[in-house]
């Protein structure tokens, strides 16, 4: 589901389980089971979040060793897509 506000766009997804593979996944993603079977508290603009855990392992594995660099151009966008598809996490 997407959901606009100011001018943002924001996505949500249902993450399903498969209990055969260990995964979590969406239409699009899968992750290892292990980063959900516990949540860390995050506070963003004053809000409060569940976020999986590790959250910084996780976002390695989502990611890369760089996820705290900002991806600028469409060169490094690609790469990360392949990185992503290498290790399984992106599906489509």
């Amino acid at each position: 589901m997407d959901l606009y506000r100011y001018k943002e766009k924001i996505t949500i997804r249902g993450l399903f389980l498969d209990k055969v593979k260990k995964n979590r996944k969406t239409n699009v993603f899968r992750y290892p089971v292990k980063f959900y079977k516990g949540y860390e508290t995050l506070i963003f603009k004053n809000q409060l979040f569940n976020v999986p855990s590790p959250s910084k392992k996780y976002l390695v594995y989502v990611y890369g060793k760089d996820w705290e660099i900002p991806i600028k151009n469409e060169k490094k966008l690609r790469k990360l897509k392949r990185y992503q598809k290498q290790k399984g996490v992106r599906i489509k």
